[in-house]
């Protein structure tokens, strides 16, 4: 009878994790590793506090279209910030890696970006990880 119970859980278990894989790898990625892994720091002196209509400062870091990476990528730079992390829930957003390597390989528009920043926070290379 143990055994019967046994693998009567075992098989439920199994069935979960086979179905709600996704929404179970999301969660402990996203909400227990990486959840305290963004560490918002001060900005450098040389911070331009301009408003653009091409691209603006933002707060929220989880990105939900190409519009959202390119802000971030700016809000990062534009802070003089030399490390900073984002997450792309693929889920919400399936094209986010893609869309982040084009931006970032884009030099035209990477080159653009470069002018709404401060000379001190301007860049020569971005790399993505």
């Amino acid at each position: 009878m143990k055994k019967l119970i046994l693998t009567l859980f075992l098989l439920a278990l199994w069935a979960i994790i086979y179905f709600y894989h996704k929404d179970i790898t999301n969660y402990v990625m996203y909400d227990i590793i990486y959840k305290n892994d963004f560490i918002y720091n001060e900005p450098n002196k040389y911070k331009k506090n301009y408003s653009f209509e091409y691209v603006k400062e933002i707060t929220d870091f989880n990105p939900k279209n190409r519009n959202d990476i390119l802000n971030i990528i700016y809000t990062g730079l534009n802070n003089g910030w030399e490390n900073f992390t984002f997450f792309c829930h693929l889920d919400e957003y399936e094209n986010c890696l893609d869309d982040v390597e084009s931006i970032t390989n884009d030099k035209i528009l990477m080159s653009n970006l470069n002018n709404f920043l401060s000379t001190y926070n301007s860049f020569n290379k971005v790399i993505v990880n």
